[in-house]
């Protein structure tokens, strides 16, 4: 299956793929984008991951992280 990187982040949506590479030592680790919620004046948008490349903490299948720190990560989509 082939993928494409989305360089807009106002696209993204779940399904996607968001990937960190190292830059110092070039380990790659994926999420998974389980969900998007978003806020409003003063509510900070929030995207639901689910880690795919390592085991999540105990009891934390799924985590939510701010919109604005997924900003710098790449996203990876599944051509269809």
């Amino acid at each position: 299956m082939p993928y494409q990187t989305i360089d807009d982040h106002t696209q993204i949506k779940p399904g996607d793929m968001l990937e960190y590479r190292c830059p110092r030592f070039g380990l790659v680790t994926q999420w998974k984008v389980a969900g998007i919620h978003l806020g409003a004046l003063h509510v900070e948008s929030m995207i639901e991951v689910q880690p795919l490349t390592n085991k999540p903490a105990v009891g934390n299948e799924k985590m939510m992280v701010p919109e604005k720190m997924t900003r710098g990560l790449t996203i990876i989509r599944a051509e269809s």
